[in-house]
Protein backbone atom coordinates (compact mmCIF):
# COMPACT_ATOMS: atom_id res chain seq x y z
CA UNK A 1 0.00 0.00 0.00
CA UNK A 2 1.28 3.48 -1.13
CA UNK A 3 -0.46 5.52 0.87
CA UNK A 4 -0.37 6.97 4.43
CA UNK A 5 -3.15 5.62 7.00
CA UNK A 6 -6.42 6.52 5.27
CA UNK A 7 -8.50 6.14 8.58
CA UNK A 8 -8.88 9.36 9.90
CA UNK A 9 -7.06 10.07 12.98
CA UNK A 10 -6.53 12.37 15.55
CA UNK A 11 -3.80 14.44 16.65
CA UNK A 12 -1.75 12.13 19.36
CA UNK A 13 -2.38 9.46 17.09
CA UNK A 14 -0.56 11.05 14.17
CA UNK A 15 2.18 12.49 16.19
CA UNK A 16 3.03 8.51 17.47
CA UNK A 17 2.86 7.77 13.56
CA UNK A 18 5.26 9.88 12.32
CA UNK A 19 3.34 12.64 10.75
CA UNK A 20 3.97 15.69 12.75
CA UNK A 21 2.93 18.44 10.37
CA UNK A 22 -0.30 16.49 10.34
CA UNK A 23 -0.36 16.41 13.39
CA UNK A 24 0.30 20.41 14.35
CA UNK A 25 -2.30 21.30 11.66
CA UNK A 26 -5.08 19.10 12.92
CA UNK A 27 -4.07 20.25 16.61
CA UNK A 28 -4.78 24.01 15.88
CA UNK A 29 -8.34 23.47 15.57
CA UNK A 30 -8.22 22.04 18.67
CA UNK A 31 -9.66 24.02 22.15
CA UNK A 32 -6.80 25.49 23.62
CA UNK A 33 -5.76 23.52 26.55
CA UNK A 34 -7.07 20.41 24.73
CA UNK A 35 -4.77 17.12 25.86
CA UNK A 36 -4.11 16.44 22.01
CA UNK A 37 -3.15 20.71 21.28
CA UNK A 38 -1.00 20.64 24.29
CA UNK A 39 0.91 17.70 23.41
CA UNK A 40 1.50 18.11 19.89
CA UNK A 41 2.84 21.55 20.58
CA UNK A 42 5.32 20.58 23.50
CA UNK A 43 6.64 18.33 20.69
CA UNK A 44 6.64 20.72 17.62
CA UNK A 45 8.39 23.58 19.45
CA UNK A 46 11.91 23.13 17.43
CA UNK A 47 9.12 23.43 14.32
CA UNK A 48 8.51 27.46 15.49
CA UNK A 49 10.73 29.00 13.08
CA UNK A 50 14.12 28.03 10.71
CA UNK A 51 16.38 28.97 13.58
CA UNK A 52 14.80 26.75 15.97
CA UNK A 53 14.46 23.77 13.70
CA UNK A 54 18.30 24.05 12.97
CA UNK A 55 19.26 24.38 16.60
CA UNK A 56 17.17 21.45 17.84
CA UNK A 57 19.59 19.77 15.42
CA UNK A 58 22.92 21.21 16.47
CA UNK A 59 22.46 19.24 18.99
CA UNK A 60 23.99 15.56 19.55
CA UNK A 61 20.62 13.15 19.91
CA UNK A 62 21.74 9.54 21.03
CA UNK A 63 24.82 7.60 21.14
CA UNK A 64 27.23 7.73 17.79
CA UNK A 65 28.04 4.45 16.33
CA UNK A 66 29.90 2.30 17.71
CA UNK A 67 33.60 2.65 16.40
CA UNK A 68 33.67 -1.06 16.49
CA UNK A 69 30.57 -1.45 14.77
CA UNK A 70 31.61 0.90 11.90
CA UNK A 71 32.74 -1.90 9.36
CA UNK A 72 29.98 -4.27 9.88
CA UNK A 73 27.41 -1.48 9.84
CA UNK A 74 26.07 -2.90 6.31
CA UNK A 75 25.43 -5.98 8.19
CA UNK A 76 23.46 -4.50 10.62
CA UNK A 77 21.30 -2.08 8.31
CA UNK A 78 19.35 -3.33 5.69
CA UNK A 79 18.76 0.03 4.44
CA UNK A 80 22.44 1.14 3.87
CA UNK A 81 23.76 -2.41 2.97
CA UNK A 82 21.05 -1.66 -0.44
CA UNK A 83 22.68 1.45 -0.95
CA UNK A 84 26.15 0.84 -0.06
CA UNK A 85 26.39 -2.57 -2.49
CA UNK A 86 24.72 -0.49 -5.96
CA UNK A 87 27.21 2.21 -5.19
CA UNK A 88 29.77 -0.45 -5.29
CA UNK A 89 28.12 -2.48 -7.84
CA UNK A 90 28.12 0.87 -9.89
CA UNK A 91 32.00 2.10 -9.30
CA UNK A 92 30.90 4.87 -7.50
CA UNK A 93 34.48 6.49 -6.27
CA UNK A 94 33.09 9.71 -4.23
CA UNK A 95 30.07 10.10 -2.56
CA UNK A 96 28.49 12.78 -0.60
CA UNK A 97 26.29 12.00 2.51
CA UNK A 98 23.65 15.18 3.18
CA UNK A 99 22.62 14.59 6.54
CA UNK A 100 25.45 12.31 7.81
CA UNK A 101 25.65 12.28 11.54
CA UNK A 102 28.99 10.88 13.09
CA UNK A 103 29.62 9.87 8.92
CA UNK A 104 29.54 6.36 9.45
CA UNK A 105 28.33 5.34 6.51
CA UNK A 106 31.00 7.17 4.72
CA UNK A 107 33.72 5.79 6.80
CA UNK A 108 32.21 2.49 5.94
CA UNK A 109 32.46 2.87 2.30
CA UNK A 110 35.67 4.82 3.12
CA UNK A 111 36.87 1.17 3.69
CA UNK A 112 36.43 0.01 0.40
CA UNK A 113 38.15 2.91 -1.51
CA UNK A 114 35.50 5.91 -1.15
CA UNK A 115 36.40 9.33 -0.51
CA UNK A 116 33.58 11.56 0.44
CA UNK A 117 32.29 14.81 2.25
CA UNK A 118 29.56 14.27 4.67
CA UNK A 119 27.03 17.35 5.94
CA UNK A 120 25.42 18.09 9.00
CA UNK A 121 24.22 20.64 11.40
CA UNK A 122 25.62 19.00 15.01
CA UNK A 123 29.00 19.85 15.57
CA UNK A 124 29.50 16.96 18.12
CA UNK A 125 28.52 14.56 15.44
CA UNK A 126 31.01 15.60 12.94
CA UNK A 127 33.91 15.86 15.66
CA UNK A 128 33.29 12.08 16.17
CA UNK A 129 33.82 11.78 12.32
CA UNK A 130 36.44 13.87 11.78
CA UNK A 131 38.22 12.36 14.19
CA UNK A 132 37.71 8.81 12.88
CA UNK A 133 38.48 9.59 9.27
CA UNK A 134 41.68 11.30 10.66
CA UNK A 135 42.88 8.02 12.63
CA UNK A 136 42.07 5.59 9.86
CA UNK A 137 43.70 7.47 6.99
CA UNK A 138 40.79 8.59 5.25
CA UNK A 139 39.72 10.89 2.59
CA UNK A 140 36.33 11.94 4.26
CA UNK A 141 35.63 15.41 4.51
CA UNK A 142 32.82 16.87 7.51
CA UNK A 143 31.27 20.32 7.10
CA UNK A 144 29.06 21.65 9.12
CA UNK A 145 25.98 23.44 7.15
CA UNK A 146 22.54 22.91 6.43
CA UNK A 147 21.59 20.36 3.83
CA UNK A 148 19.34 23.15 2.07
CA UNK A 149 22.24 25.46 1.77
CA UNK A 150 25.65 23.22 1.17
CA UNK A 151 27.43 23.95 -2.16
CA UNK A 152 30.78 22.09 -2.89
CA UNK A 153 31.71 24.95 -4.52
CA UNK A 154 31.90 27.06 -1.85
CA UNK A 155 32.82 24.39 0.69
CA UNK A 156 35.50 22.45 -1.19
CA UNK A 157 37.61 20.09 0.38
CA UNK A 158 41.02 19.31 0.15
CA UNK A 159 41.05 16.33 -1.65
CA UNK A 160 38.50 17.88 -4.18
CA UNK A 161 40.82 20.95 -4.88
CA UNK A 162 43.82 18.63 -5.67
CA UNK A 163 41.74 16.25 -7.88
CA UNK A 164 39.65 18.49 -9.60
CA UNK A 165 36.66 16.94 -7.88
CA UNK A 166 34.15 19.21 -7.06
CA UNK A 167 31.02 17.02 -7.83
CA UNK A 168 30.10 13.57 -6.81
CA UNK A 169 29.38 10.18 -8.30
CA UNK A 170 26.51 9.02 -5.77
CA UNK A 171 24.67 11.64 -3.17
CA UNK A 172 23.13 9.85 -0.28
CA UNK A 173 19.82 11.03 1.32
CA UNK A 174 19.14 8.52 3.52
CA UNK A 175 16.85 9.06 6.96
CA UNK A 176 16.77 12.33 6.69
CA UNK A 177 13.64 13.76 4.36
CA UNK A 178 10.98 12.83 7.02
CA UNK A 179 13.22 15.12 9.26
CA UNK A 180 13.66 18.13 7.48
CA UNK A 181 11.19 21.34 6.78
CA UNK A 182 11.93 21.65 2.89
CA UNK A 183 12.32 18.43 0.97
CA UNK A 184 12.40 20.03 -2.10
CA UNK A 185 15.40 22.15 -1.14
CA UNK A 186 16.94 19.11 0.02
CA UNK A 187 16.28 17.36 -3.04
CA UNK A 188 18.10 20.75 -5.33
CA UNK A 189 21.34 20.80 -3.03
CA UNK A 190 21.71 16.91 -3.96
CA UNK A 191 21.79 17.53 -8.23
CA UNK A 192 23.26 20.86 -7.48
CA UNK A 193 26.54 18.61 -6.25
CA UNK A 194 25.57 15.45 -8.59
CA UNK A 195 28.36 15.12 -11.34
CA UNK A 196 26.70 14.53 -14.94
CA UNK A 197 25.50 10.85 -15.00
CA UNK A 198 25.76 10.56 -10.86
CA UNK A 199 22.76 9.14 -9.08
CA UNK A 200 21.06 10.07 -5.91
CA UNK A 201 20.46 7.75 -3.24
CA UNK A 202 17.20 8.06 -1.14
CA UNK A 203 16.64 6.29 1.81
CA UNK A 204 13.15 6.90 3.93
CA UNK A 205 10.57 5.00 5.98
CA UNK A 206 7.62 3.17 4.38
CA UNK A 207 5.65 3.30 7.53
CA UNK A 208 5.43 4.38 10.72
CA UNK A 209 8.71 2.74 12.77
CA UNK A 210 8.48 1.82 16.22
CA UNK A 211 9.12 4.32 18.94
CA UNK A 212 8.47 2.19 22.07
CA UNK A 213 6.40 4.78 23.82
CA UNK A 214 8.59 7.29 23.62
CA UNK A 215 7.19 9.81 21.92
CA UNK A 216 9.86 12.61 22.06
CA UNK A 217 11.35 10.00 19.51
CA UNK A 218 8.16 10.77 16.84
CA UNK A 219 8.37 14.19 17.02
CA UNK A 220 11.23 14.25 14.96
CA UNK A 221 9.44 12.62 12.14
CA UNK A 222 7.54 15.19 10.27
CA UNK A 223 5.97 13.12 7.21
CA UNK A 224 5.27 10.03 5.78
CA UNK A 225 6.73 9.93 1.88
CA UNK A 226 4.58 7.61 -0.80
CA UNK A 227 6.63 6.58 -3.78
CA UNK A 228 4.97 9.12 -5.60
CA UNK A 229 5.88 11.92 -3.55
CA UNK A 230 9.58 11.23 -4.03
CA UNK A 231 9.32 10.70 -7.54
CA UNK A 232 7.57 14.48 -7.82
CA UNK A 233 10.37 15.91 -5.46
CA UNK A 234 12.75 14.40 -7.29
CA UNK A 235 11.28 15.64 -10.69
CA UNK A 236 11.02 19.19 -9.22
CA UNK A 237 14.94 19.22 -9.14
CA UNK A 238 15.72 17.65 -12.41
CA UNK A 239 15.98 13.91 -11.33
CA UNK A 240 13.23 12.29 -13.80
CA UNK A 241 14.25 9.26 -13.87
CA UNK A 242 13.65 6.24 -11.10
CA UNK A 243 17.22 3.89 -11.30
CA UNK A 244 16.26 1.88 -8.32
CA UNK A 245 13.27 0.89 -6.01
CA UNK A 246 12.74 -1.27 -2.91
CA UNK A 247 10.90 -1.75 -0.20
CA UNK A 248 12.59 -3.28 3.01
CA UNK A 249 10.90 -5.08 5.56
CA UNK A 250 12.87 -4.72 9.08
CA UNK A 251 11.76 -5.35 12.83
CA UNK A 252 12.64 -3.03 15.82
CA UNK A 253 12.75 -5.02 19.21
CA UNK A 254 10.36 -7.63 17.67
CA UNK A 255 7.57 -4.80 15.48
CA UNK A 256 7.53 -4.43 12.37
CA UNK A 257 7.91 -1.68 10.08
CA UNK A 258 9.37 -1.02 6.10
CA UNK A 259 11.71 1.72 4.58
CA UNK A 260 11.97 2.68 0.94
CA UNK A 261 15.09 2.81 -0.73
CA UNK A 262 14.89 4.65 -4.15
CA UNK A 263 17.32 6.21 -6.58
CA UNK A 264 17.37 8.84 -9.15
CA UNK A 265 19.42 10.47 -11.69
CA UNK A 266 18.74 13.57 -14.22
CA UNK A 267 17.47 12.98 -17.95
CA UNK A 268 19.92 12.41 -20.49
CA UNK A 269 19.30 14.04 -24.19
CA UNK A 270 21.71 14.51 -27.23
CA UNK A 271 20.94 16.65 -30.00
CA UNK A 272 23.02 15.67 -33.36
CA UNK A 273 22.73 18.63 -35.74
CA UNK A 274 23.68 18.41 -39.14
CA UNK A 275 26.57 19.64 -40.94
CA UNK A 276 27.20 23.43 -41.66
CA UNK A 277 29.88 24.49 -43.28
CA UNK A 278 32.37 26.46 -41.69
CA UNK A 279 30.49 25.36 -38.23
CA UNK A 280 28.98 27.45 -35.92
CA UNK A 281 29.57 28.74 -31.77
CA UNK A 282 26.60 28.44 -28.98
CA UNK A 283 29.26 31.70 -27.64
CA UNK A 284 28.24 34.23 -30.59
CA UNK A 285 24.27 33.90 -29.75
CA UNK A 286 24.45 37.47 -32.03
CA UNK A 287 25.79 35.70 -34.44
CA UNK A 288 23.42 33.14 -34.88
CA UNK A 289 20.01 32.96 -36.50
CA UNK A 290 17.69 30.63 -37.16
CA UNK A 291 18.13 26.82 -36.58
CA UNK A 292 21.67 27.09 -34.74
CA UNK A 293 20.10 29.78 -32.22
CA UNK A 294 16.57 27.61 -32.00
CA UNK A 295 19.31 24.70 -31.29
CA UNK A 296 20.71 26.63 -29.02
CA UNK A 297 18.02 28.40 -26.72
CA UNK A 298 16.05 24.48 -26.46
CA UNK A 299 19.34 23.10 -25.18
CA UNK A 300 20.18 25.40 -22.81
CA UNK A 301 16.73 25.43 -21.93
CA UNK A 302 16.77 22.15 -20.93
CA UNK A 303 19.56 21.94 -18.98
CA UNK A 304 18.16 24.62 -16.76
CA UNK A 305 15.60 22.20 -16.51
CA UNK A 306 18.23 19.76 -14.83
CA UNK A 307 18.61 17.74 -17.83
CA UNK A 308 22.49 16.72 -19.07
CA UNK A 309 22.46 17.76 -22.79
CA UNK A 310 24.44 17.35 -25.38
CA UNK A 311 24.86 18.63 -28.53
CA UNK A 312 26.99 17.21 -31.49
CA UNK A 313 27.59 20.06 -33.73
CA UNK A 314 30.53 21.57 -36.29
CA UNK A 315 32.65 24.46 -35.47
CA UNK A 316 32.85 24.93 -31.65
CA UNK A 317 34.77 21.67 -30.87
CA UNK A 318 37.66 20.42 -32.71
CA UNK A 319 37.60 17.13 -33.68
CA UNK A 320 40.54 16.11 -31.50
CA UNK A 321 38.53 17.52 -28.27
CA UNK A 322 36.33 15.38 -26.94
CA UNK A 323 34.08 18.05 -24.58
CA UNK A 324 33.48 21.78 -24.02
CA UNK A 325 30.72 23.10 -22.34
CA UNK A 326 28.57 26.29 -22.85
CA UNK A 327 26.36 27.61 -20.18
CA UNK A 328 25.33 24.00 -18.40
CA UNK A 329 25.05 22.34 -22.37
CA UNK A 330 27.92 19.88 -23.45
CA UNK A 331 29.49 20.45 -27.01
CA UNK A 332 30.66 17.37 -29.02
CA UNK A 333 32.13 17.33 -32.52
CA UNK A 334 29.65 16.45 -34.92
CA UNK A 335 32.37 13.53 -35.97
CA UNK A 336 31.80 11.63 -32.86
CA UNK A 337 28.95 9.28 -33.09
CA UNK A 338 26.23 10.02 -30.12
CA UNK A 339 26.36 7.99 -26.71
CA UNK A 340 24.30 4.39 -26.69
CA UNK A 341 21.11 4.40 -24.23
CA UNK A 342 20.13 8.41 -24.13
CA UNK A 343 16.66 9.24 -22.87
CA UNK A 344 15.58 10.86 -25.65
CA UNK A 345 17.56 11.20 -28.82
CA UNK A 346 17.06 14.56 -31.27
CA UNK A 347 18.06 14.28 -34.91
CA UNK A 348 18.63 17.91 -35.68
CA UNK A 349 17.84 18.25 -39.54
CA UNK A 350 19.67 14.60 -40.11
CA UNK A 351 18.89 11.16 -40.02
CA UNK A 352 22.59 10.14 -39.90
CA UNK A 353 22.54 7.59 -36.25
CA UNK A 354 18.79 7.05 -36.79
CA UNK A 355 20.51 3.67 -35.67
CA UNK A 356 21.68 4.20 -32.03
CA UNK A 357 19.75 2.64 -29.17
CA UNK A 358 17.91 5.45 -26.74
CA UNK A 359 14.68 5.83 -24.71
CA UNK A 360 12.67 8.10 -27.65
CA UNK A 361 14.31 9.28 -31.09
CA UNK A 362 12.61 11.80 -32.64
CA UNK A 363 13.70 13.68 -36.18
CA UNK A 364 13.16 17.81 -36.05
CA UNK A 365 13.23 19.65 -39.10
CA UNK A 366 12.85 22.95 -40.26
CA UNK A 367 12.88 21.99 -44.32
CA UNK A 368 10.27 20.72 -46.21
CA UNK A 369 10.80 17.44 -48.92
CA UNK A 370 11.82 18.45 -52.30
CA UNK A 371 9.38 18.21 -55.40
CA UNK A 372 9.56 14.16 -56.08
CA UNK A 373 12.03 13.55 -53.32
CA UNK A 374 9.85 12.46 -50.37
CA UNK A 375 11.25 8.92 -50.36
CA UNK A 376 14.90 10.29 -49.75
CA UNK A 377 13.51 13.00 -47.77
CA UNK A 378 12.05 10.63 -45.05
CA UNK A 379 11.32 7.29 -45.73
CA UNK A 380 8.92 4.71 -44.50
CA UNK A 381 11.45 2.58 -43.43
CA UNK A 382 12.85 5.78 -41.40
CA UNK A 383 9.53 6.68 -40.39
CA UNK A 384 9.06 3.32 -38.85
CA UNK A 385 12.41 3.93 -36.11
CA UNK A 386 11.12 6.99 -35.15
CA UNK A 387 8.93 8.13 -31.86
CA UNK A 388 7.88 11.65 -33.30
CA UNK A 389 9.02 13.99 -36.43
CA UNK A 390 8.70 17.38 -35.30
CA UNK A 391 8.14 20.04 -37.47
CA UNK A 392 8.35 24.28 -36.65
CA UNK A 393 4.74 24.78 -37.64
CA UNK A 394 1.28 23.59 -38.42
CA UNK A 395 1.70 24.37 -41.54
CA UNK A 396 5.03 22.17 -42.19
CA UNK A 397 3.36 19.44 -40.67
CA UNK A 398 0.39 19.57 -43.02
CA UNK A 399 3.08 19.84 -45.96
CA UNK A 400 5.25 16.93 -44.74
CA UNK A 401 1.94 14.70 -44.36
CA UNK A 402 0.94 15.60 -47.53
CA UNK A 403 4.53 14.73 -49.50
CA UNK A 404 5.08 11.47 -47.02
CA UNK A 405 1.89 9.62 -47.20
CA UNK A 406 3.05 6.80 -45.19
CA UNK A 407 3.97 9.06 -41.83
CA UNK A 408 1.72 8.42 -39.11
CA UNK A 409 -0.63 12.18 -38.36
CA UNK A 410 0.06 11.26 -35.15
CA UNK A 411 3.69 10.86 -35.14
CA UNK A 412 4.22 14.06 -36.83
CA UNK A 413 3.56 17.04 -34.81
CA UNK A 414 4.50 20.75 -34.96
CA UNK A 415 6.27 21.49 -31.65
CA UNK A 416 9.07 23.32 -29.92
CA UNK A 417 10.37 21.21 -27.68
CA UNK A 418 9.02 23.20 -24.56
CA UNK A 419 11.05 26.58 -25.03
CA UNK A 420 9.04 29.81 -24.15
CA UNK A 421 7.54 30.81 -26.91
CA UNK A 422 9.04 34.47 -26.29
CA UNK A 423 12.70 33.37 -26.01
CA UNK A 424 12.14 31.82 -29.66
CA UNK A 425 10.57 35.34 -31.67
CA UNK A 426 14.34 35.97 -33.42
CA UNK A 427 14.51 32.37 -34.16
CA UNK A 428 10.69 31.56 -35.51
CA UNK A 429 11.28 34.40 -37.92
CA UNK A 430 14.49 32.92 -39.41
CA UNK A 431 13.15 29.87 -40.36
CA UNK A 432 9.44 30.92 -41.32
CA UNK A 433 7.08 29.31 -38.97
CA UNK A 434 3.23 30.60 -39.55
CA UNK A 435 1.94 29.19 -36.17
CA UNK A 436 3.40 27.42 -33.50
CA UNK A 437 1.69 24.70 -32.01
Amino acid sequence: NDTPDAEPMDAKTLLERDRLLDAVELAQHLPEGHPDRVLVEEHSRHLASPEAYRDYYRTMRGEPCPEEHVFRRHEQVKRFSVIRQRILDRGHKTVLDLGCLDGWQLLNLAATGVRGVGVDLCPEALTVGRERAKKWGFPIWFVESAIEDYDVIMNSPSWASHNDMIQFDAVILSEVLEHVLDPAACFRAAVRNLRPGGIVYVSVPATPIPHHGKIEDAREHLRIYTEADLVGLAKQAGLVRVVDHETIEERDEGQPFANRTISFRRATITVYCNHVTGGWSPERLDELGGSEEMVVKVAEAWAKQGHEVTVHQTGFVPTDETLRDCRGVRYRSRSSAPASDQDLLVLFKTLDHLGVPAGRTVFWTTDLPPDGGSAAFLSSMQVGRLDAVLCISEYHRTELLKACPWLDPAKAKAHWLGVDEAELDQARAAVGATQID
